[in-house]
C-alpha cells in the first residue's frame, strides 16, 4: 500500500519478514498470492478481510493466520488509519523445531481451506501474544549482534503459543463462522477441478443458479470475482508445480490452461514475472 508508513521492518533472507506499519488513509490491498505462511495482528482501523470465501471484520487485538494455499485480500470500510503487524515465514525458517508426530505449524497446515483463520480478541486474551510481538520488535530495533537469535527465539515461542490455542485449547475460542453453503460448494468444486474447463455456464448448470446471481453471491462472500479467483488459484498451483521442477508447459496444462500464450499472460500479470523466469529462480 503506497500510503504505508513502516514503523518497524526486518527481513531474514527469503525465509522471514516482520512488518509493523500504519496506512493513512488505507487503500484496498490487492489480491495476495505468496508462498509464505502469514501471521497477522490487527491493531487499528476499519477493515474487512476476505479469505477463501469468508469475510472477517477486524477489531483491535484480533489475529489472522493464513497458509500458503489461501487466497486473500483486504478492503477498508472507512478512512480510519489502518495499523497492523504482519509476519511472513516459510518452512525452511522452522527447520529443527518439529519432533516425531508434532510439527510446529500443524495448526496452520491441517486446517480446512478457509476455516478457523480468525481468533477474536473478545473471545480469548491475545495480549500475551502481542507481548511476544513487542519483544520481537524490540530485538529488531536494538539491531545488535543478537537480533537474529532473539527474533527467531521469540517467533518460535509465538508459534508454540498459537499451537496450544489450536491443538490443546477449547476449540470454541476459535470463532465459528456461518458459511454460505452455495459459495462453499462452488469454491470446493473450483479447487478440485482447476485442471478442467471452468466457465460460468458450467457452474450455472452444475449448481442450478443463474450465472449473474452466482457472480453476485460469489463476489459478496469471497471479495473476488469468479474469474479472479480461478485465475489466481491456477497460478498459485502452477507456482507450486514449477517449484517442484515440473516443466513449464506441463504445468500450464496441469492447471487448466488450453494454450501457453494465455498461461504466460496470466502468470506474468499475477506474479510480475514470466513462468520460465519463475521456474529458473526456484
Amino acid at each position: 500500500m503506497k500510503n504505508d508508513k513502516f514503523l518497524t521492518y526486518y527481513q531474514f533472507e527469503d525465509q522471514f519478514d516482520y512488518l509493523h506499519s500504519v496506512a493513512t488513509p488505507p487503500e484496498d490491498v490487492p489480491i495476495e498470492l505468496h508462498d509464505f505462511f502469514e501471521f497477522y495482528y490487527f491493531l487499528s482501523g476499519d477493515m474487512i478481510f476476505y479469505i477463501e470465501g469468508q469475510a472477517y471484520t477486524m477489531n483491535p487485538g484480533d489475529i489472522l493466520i493464513i497458509n500458503n494455499d489461501e487466497l486473500h485480500r483486504a478492503t477498508p470500510r472507512s478512512d480510519e488509519a489502518y495499523e497492523r503487524i504482519v509476519i511472513h515465514f516459510n518452512r525452511p525458517f522452522l527447520e529443527g523445531f518439529s519432533a516425531g508426530d508434532y510439527h510446529i505449524i500443524d495448526f496452520l497446515t491441517k486446517r480446512k481451506l478457509g476455516h478457523a483463520n480468525l481468533i477474536k480478541a473478545d473471545q480469548i486474551d491475545t495480549k500475551p501474544l502481542f507481548s511476544i510481538l513487542q519483544r520481537i520488535e524490540a530485538a529488531v530495533n536494538d539491531n545488535s549482534l543478537y537480533t537474529f537469535t532473539l527474533v527467531k527465539t521469540y517467533f518460535i515461542q509465538l508459534l508454540v503459543e498459537m499451537s496450544r490455542l489450536y491443538v490443546d485449547g477449547d476449540t470454541n475460542i476459535i470463532t465459528p463462522k456461518h458459511y454460505d453453503e452455495r459459495t462453499t460448494s462452488i469454491l470446493k468444486y473450483i479447487n478440485n477441478n482447476l485442471d478442467q474447463k471452468l466457465s460460468l455456464k458450467e457452474l450455472e448448470d452444475l449448481f442450478f443458479i443463474n450465472k449473474y446471481y452466482l457472480c453476485h453471491v460469489f463476489k459478496k462472500n469471497t471479495g473476488f470475482t469468479v474469474f479472479e479467483y480461478i485465475s489466481n488459484k491456477r497460478i498459485m498451483k502452477a507456482k507450486q508445480l514449477l517449484s517442484r521442477g515440473v516443466p513449464v508447459i506441463e504445468a500450464c496444462y496441469a492447471v487448466g490452461f488450453s494454450d501457453y500464450s494465455n498461461f504466460y499472460k496470466v502468470f506474468k500479470r499475477v506474479t510480475g514475472i514470466p513462468p520460465k523466469q519463475f521456474a529458473q529462480q526456484n
